[in-house]
């Protein structure tokens, strides 16, 4: 009996490690990740709407809404299934944002 409470106890402990790691590293993606201003059509709405993607630059995966027009300032409430389209191709009419000069000079992007 001894035994296999051990191995439940270190099972449950390495699940829950492996977990807090998880989140940790999807809170790390989110604050750092590259953010990308773009227009695109929403997938639950079928209207045009203004967000901003976070991009995982190392995956080169969409992990996130940022913001969104249909939502105002604060943080999509939806299921972000806009981002996941993308990350498996499907194109949604996705048009970039120039940025503005503003933009240009605090990340030092070429003027194009």
């Amino acid at each position: 009996m001894k035994a296999l409470e051990l191995t439940l106890l270190v099972t449950a402990i390495g699940l829950s490690i492996a977990f807090v790691g998880l989140r940790v590293r999807a809170l790390v993606v989110r604050l750092r990740g590259r953010r990308i201003q773009t227009e695109l059509t929403c997938p639950k709405r079928g209207s045009r709407v203004e967000c901003v993607l976070v991009l995982d630059e190392k995956r080169a995966r969409y992990v996130a809404v940022d913001t969104c027009s249909v939502f105002g300032r604060g943080r999509p409430l939806c299921t972000e299934s806009c981002a996941w389209l993308l990350n498996r191709g499907l194109p949604l009419g996705e048009q970039p944002i120039a940025p503005t000069e503003q933009e240009r000079e605090r990340v030092h992007l070429p003027i194009v």
